[in-house]
């Protein structure tokens, strides 16, 4: 868009949403949604042949349920669901220290009860089962700009600047179950799964 003889200005946004495709049994959620806005805006400015300035903005923002994680398995012989399981009153679920309510090996019987962290815990290729939070947000502001001066026909003078403000916060709850399985802990990273047809 000209703004006079030696300026114009270009300004475009966007946004994207749908809905997700895994379904979290304790509240509703739609994990793997998508919902994001982008605006962009950029000013050129030439006051004279031998001098350009060129600035440009640009801000992202997603606010969405998180990924959509699906159960997959457990080890139920593993020290994490054993632990949790213990904690949470399983029925025979023991733990490997020694003076607590329940020691031995870590084991968790596969029986039907949501207080023991086993392949019961399966949904279905669609749904979750997590109880803890879930949150995907982030906001990013990047503004730039460039000056461009003509000092001789062989000799030009170019400044470029950026700054870049990223913020962005991610709640999973990897083990989709009751337990509190932490993503990262024995038996627990290999819990979901993301149901999605992927290309070969």
């Amino acid at each position: 868009m000209p703004l006079g003889d030696t300026a114009a200005a270009r300004v475009s946004g966007g946004f994207r949403k749908r809905d997700g495709y895994v379904i979290r049994v304790i509240d509703g959620l739609d994990l793997g949604n998508d919902d994001s806005m982008t605006i962009n805006g950029a000013l050129r400015w030439e006051p004279s042949p031998d001098f350009t300035l060129s600035l440009r903005a640009d801000y992202t923002d997603r606010d969405e349920n998180g990924a959509p994680f699906t159960f997959a398995g457990i080890n139920e012989n593993a020290p994490v669901p054993a632990i949790v399981s213990v904690a949470a009153g399983c029925p025979g679920a023991t733990m490997p220290f020694p003076g607590t309510p329940a020691p031995g090996a870590p084991f968790v019987p596969n029986i039907n009860d949501n207080r023991c962290a086993n392949d019961f815990q399966d949904r279905g290729p669609f749904v979750n089962g997590g109880t803890a939070p879930v949150m995907s947000t982030s906001a990013v502001w990047i503004v730039s700009g460039t000056a461009t001066f003509d000092l001789t026909d062989a000799l030009t003078f170019k400044s470029i600047t950026a700054y870049r403000s990223p913020e962005s916060r991610g709640i999973r709850d990897a083990d989709t179950g009751i337990s509190s399985c932490q993503p990262a802990s024995d038996g627990c990273a290999r819990a979901g799964y993301d149901p999605r047809p992927r290309p070969l």
